[in-house]
């Protein structure tokens, strides 16, 4: 039985990595621009000009620009197809974790919470205080694998403590039935002796 499922908001993901990749166009394309009123990019005209290439500067930089512009759509693109599939699943007695491969098939991981030893969450930076996003951590090391993380995750504190909050029901249920099967093998061992 499903008991509720996580998912990244895309649009946050989708926006907060526009600010990313256009950040670092717009200061790629403000270098070229102050490189070219500065010092000239005819340096590099000489350059393609000893290869029997001639370029003007201005349309080179203005092709650049558009080539950034189009690589960044691409690359938002992608990341968004990327994230389409992602969710957490909480069931019961495990987690399932879906994830993307290659674009086209999805990836499940079944971690039994048994197996999940910390969960911790990050919600530091200005991008995730701005959409109020952050990361949620599980430490699997009883399992011999690294720190899980599920990124981007709306209310990111709320979602660490319902995380922890179904581990430990879990953990609770899985105490409780323990020891009522070993009272009744006590119980039945005594039994045995009358």
């Amino acid at each position: 039985m499903k008991v509720k499922s996580i998912k990244p908001d895309i649009r946050k993901v989708f926006l907060v990595n526009l600010f990313k990749i256009f950040g670092a166009a717009i200061l790629i394309v403000l270098v070229l621009v102050l490189l070219h009123f500065t010092a000239g990019l005819d340096m590099f005209i000489e350059i393609f000009a000893t290869f029997g290439l001639e370029i003007i500067a201005a349309e080179a930089l203005v092709w650049f620009i558009i080539a950034i512009i189009v690589l960044s759509i691409v690359v938002l693109f992608v990341n968004y197809l990327v994230l389409l599939n992602v969710k957490y699943e909480f069931y019961e007695d495990k987690m399932v974790i879906y994830k993307n491969s290659m674009l086209i098939f999805t990836n499940s991981t079944d971690i039994p919470y048994r197996q999940i030893s910390k969960v911790t969450f990050n919600a530091d930076g200005f991008l995730n205080t701005l959409f109020n996003t952050g990361s949620v951590y599980l430490d699997l090391s009883t399992m011999g694998l690294p720190v899980m993380e599920l990124e981007f995750i709306d209310r990111v504190a709320e979602s660490a403590r319902y995380i922890q909050d179904v581990i430990r029901a879990h953990l609770a249920k899985v105490q409780a039935e323990y020891t009522e099967k070993y009272k009744i093998d006590g119980i039945l061992d005594k039994g045995k002796f009358i």
